[in-house]
């Protein structure tokens, strides 16, 4: 009885509405439908990346910004306390003898932290001290070896890494004490200071940098400073420490030079030094009212709108600064 009741039991269950045999199944992916899902989050992760990785880099942009702001803002404070005069670039303690003084070592206690001096896009991480000696810590410090029997006090007074040049025009380098013709300047003297860059972003290029020198020997000299004008030529390098004919013009650096020399060696213009196309074809400047701003190499070129300086403020033995049409620029 009860097996004939189990039975009747099973029967219902295992029909459905009107009698009929429910067929239970299991359901799995074929083997096309799984590879079309797998095209389909390809191509999404496709049109995803890119943007990812543009808005990373534009992260980044933002972060070197904010990092010339504090640099700026480290500068501002130097001045007030030496009566309004910019740093020079650098100068040697010891008149051509390393170490030597670097900007970035005379505002680094106005400036919190070393990593503002590095931009985070960087691929290097920013470039060392050119005297650089494989075991510098930052800023001058002595340094003993692991046997604890010799320290290395020529190390440089330059953060550790850097990212970040100088304009020449306004901070020039001093390395001779027996230079008549460079002067400190004050920024009173200054025509036009929110629209003269002060700083500018380092090139990632080592060919760029490299360069001989007494003192230095053959080396990635990232101390020196920049600038955006020729001596005589618009592909002549500028050197302010070469003393030149007193009442010379200066040329200010055309699109087409620059971009025609980029690559080469430090011996051509330096604008050379700078990498005016790190943040998506522009890069980040700080100018000399603390302000930073984004430009293109040709905004910072235009002779009706020059950016690099308006005169050769620290260079007594300059007029002025013209265009390729010998005009005075704007």
């Amino acid at each position: 009885m009860k097996t004939m009741q189990s039975k009747s039991q099973n029967k219902r269950t295992n029909e459905g509405e009107g009698g009929k045999k429910m067929i239970r199944r299991k359901t799995w992916f074929t083997l096309i439908e799984l590879l079309v899902v797998i095209a389909i989050i390809a191509i999404l992760a496709g049109m995803l990346l890119p943007a990812l990785s543009k808005a990373r880099e534009k992260g980044k942009a933002i972060a070197c910004l904010s990092n010339q702001k504090q640099v700026g803002l480290g500068i501002l404070l130097y001045k007030e306390d030496y009566q309004g005069c910019f740093p020079t670039a650098y100068y040697y303690l010891d008149n051509n003898a390393k170490p030597y003084m670097h900007w970035s070592g005379l505002i680094h206690d106005y400036v919190k932290g070393k990593n503002a001096f590095v931009c985070p896009s960087m691929e290097n991480g920013g470039w060392a001290p050119t005297c650089y000696t494989g075991n510098v810590n930052a800023f001058g410090e002595a340094v003993t070896s692991p046997d604890g029997q010799t320290t290395d006090t020529g190390v440089d007074y330059q953060a550790p890494r850097i990212s970040y040049t100088c304009n020449e025009l306004i901070m020039p380098r001093k390395k001779k004490s027996s230079l008549t013709h460079l002067v400190q300047i004050k920024d009173m003297v200054l025509k036009a200071p929110s629209d003269e860059i002060l700083m500018a972003e380092f090139t990632d290029s080592k060919a760029r940098l490299m360069g001989t020198s007494a003192g230095g020997g053959t080396a990635i000299k990232s101390h020196r400073p920049a600038s955006g004008v020729g001596d005589g030529s618009g592909s002549t390098v500028y050197d302010s420490e070469t003393a030149g004919t007193v009442g010379r013009n200066l040329s200010a650096v055309t699109v087409a030079a620059a971009k025609a020399l980029a690559g080469t060696d430090s011996t051509q213009l330096h604008l050379n030094y700078v990498a005016w196309d790190r943040h998506s074809k522009r890069a980040n400047y700080l100018f000399a009212d603390g302000h930073s701003g984004v430009h293109s190499l040709e905004e910072t070129l235009d002779p009706n709108k020059f950016l690099w300086g308006k005169k050769a403020y620290t260079d007594t033995s300059v007029a002025g600064i013209v265009d390729e049409s010998g005009n005075p620029i704007r």
